[in-house]
């Protein structure tokens, strides 16, 4: 066999494997994020940190997508609405998040999940951990998003679980 042949044939046997070795597809989309209850940083400029705030668990949702969707499925968000654990008050001349077990995090979203071309779920949900600060491990990192994160991650393990418990 000559080399542009075999060449050819690996070129071809790659490209299948790249095909077959698919990601769970997610899509989010912020939905007026300039009137959600509370994504700031600092008092004076609302805005300021928006968009990072909302990067960070973007990509927290997409890596936590891979973990606990299947393949096949792609997952579509509209996020209505975020309230971060704690408030932003003025603190020895800076703005600092202060966090009490009153100021719980809250993140409503409206989903579909498909399977293919076949939905399998959909809804609206607020997601909200009353309980937040009881359940943080004491090695926990300086992640000033861990909590939302975790909102996230236990809302899609769960929605991972009933799917599987559906197709049973």
């Amino acid at each position: 066999m000559n080399r542009t042949r075999l060449s050819i044939i690996m070129c071809g046997l790659l490209t299948a494997a790249v095909a077959t070795a698919k990601t769970p597809q997610v899509s989010v989309q912020w939905v007026h994020p300039e009137k959600y209850t509370d994504v700031q940083e600092t008092i004076g400029a609302p805005d300021k940190h928006r968009g990072q705030i909302l990067a960070r668990l973007e990509a927290h949702l997409r890596r936590e997508a891979k973990r606990y969707l299947a393949p096949d499925q792609r997952l579509e968000v509209e996020v209505l609405d975020v309230d971060l654990a704690g408030h932003v008050w003025p603190v020895e001349g800076q703005d600092r998040r202060i966090v009490r077990d009153i100021d719980f995090p809250k993140i409503v979203l409206r989903y579909r999940l498909y399977e293919g071309d076949n939905m399998v779920a959909q809804d609206t949900v607020t997601l909200k951990d009353m309980d937040f600060l009881r359940r943080v491990p004491k090695k926990t990192p300086a992640d000033g998003l861990r909590f939302e994160k975790r909102l996230l991650s236990d809302w899609l393990r769960q929605l991972s679980q009933k799917t599987q418990v559906a197709h049973q």
